[in-house]
């Protein structure tokens, strides 16, 4: 998006979509409830150990996974580049989907006389999941640009691009646990906007 020389139309966009993505979170923020479960037998600290350890083995798993796309896209180099594309984002699709199958966690049951009972889950389900649908989000759009590379010109690749930005920035809000709301949709709307600015620039070949 910012190409290979910065410029000024490419920070407002990036600025931007920073801007929208804040208000989908700060409108999840404002319905959130702010009720503080006290700490009872180790049970905060087990949470947070369980959720860092999965945490870096995800990183892990995923520099792994990385090694192996670069395998793929250098098996056959005389492929096209859409071809390569597609293959490297379908193993994103296919890895993060089998994420989502792991078993899940017993929960946590926090009893605190001052708070009423409260299940607070261990985390590593809900992490795992919330991590492979963003992966997968941004994998499809991914897929999708790389078919049509074939199938359109320069600036419709380019307008794929634009509304990516817009698919993989509402679609990971809404998966985050955020809902339509006024917050919302003014967060939405600064991304939509946000891609305006990132109009294709086609240069024409004179001779």
């Amino acid at each position: 998006m910012l190409g290979r020389e910065p410029t000024l139309r490419s920070f407002l966009v990036c600025a931007a979509v920073v801007a929208g993505i804040a208000l989908c979170e700060l409108d999840k923020m404002l319905q959130e409830d702010r009720t503080v479960l006290r700490d009872v037998a180790g049970s905060s600290q087990i949470t947070t150990l369980i959720g860092s350890l999965l945490g870096v083995l995800f990183c892990f798993i995923s520099s792994v996974a990385d090694t192996y796309n670069e395998k793929l896209l250098k098996t056959d180099p005389c492929e096209p580049l859409y071809l390569q594309n597609a293959k490297l984002y379908t193993w994103g699709v296919i890895f993060n989907g089998a994420l989502l199958l792991l078993p899940s966690l017993p929960r946590l049951d926090i009893v605190d006389p001052n708070v009423e009972t409260k299940f607070v889950d261990c985390g590593t389900p809900s992490a795992v999941a919330f991590m492979s649908m963003i992966t997968i989000v941004g994998a499809c759009n991914g897929l999708l640009i790389s078919l049509l590379l074939k199938k359109v010109d320069a600036v419709g690749r380019q307008l794929a691009g634009a509304m990516s930005i817009v698919v993989s920035t509402v679609g990971v809000s809404l998966i985050d646990g955020n809902v339509p709301s006024a917050w919302f949709m003014s967060g939405a709307v600064v991304v939509v906007c946000a891609t305006a600015l990132f109009r294709p620039v086609v240069s024409s070949n004179k001779g």
